[in-house]
């Protein structure tokens, strides 16, 4: 982001929300590798492209106890239609 802004609120009602566990959030962009990182403990997906997203690489991560707020078991990735021109593979999903 720069210029001192954030992306995620600071503030929440409930103390416990202030710092809940995201991942990546790719925005309109491209060109991105995204190797060998551990996600755990998330909220939200590892890595989620949205907008005009493409040309990723996200390979040899470690991905484990995601989606801790869920009831649905849902993909550690999500490209979105960044999947077309992206490569995901060798990753570790628990």
């Amino acid at each position: 982001m720069g210029g001192g802004k954030l992306k995620r609120v600071v503030e929440h009602e409930n103390p416990m929300r202030r710092d809940t566990g995201s991942g990546i959030l790719l925005s309109d962009t491209s060109d991105i590798n995204i190797t060998g990182n551990s996600f755990s403990g998330l909220s939200e997906n590892a890595v989620e492209a949205v907008g005009e997203c493409g040309r990723l690489i996200i390979s040899s991560n470690l991905v484990t106890d995601i989606h801790r707020r869920s009831v649905a078991k849902k993909p550690a990735f999500n490209l979105g239609k960044a999947y077309a021109s992206s490569i995901v593979k060798d990753n570790i999903v628990q």
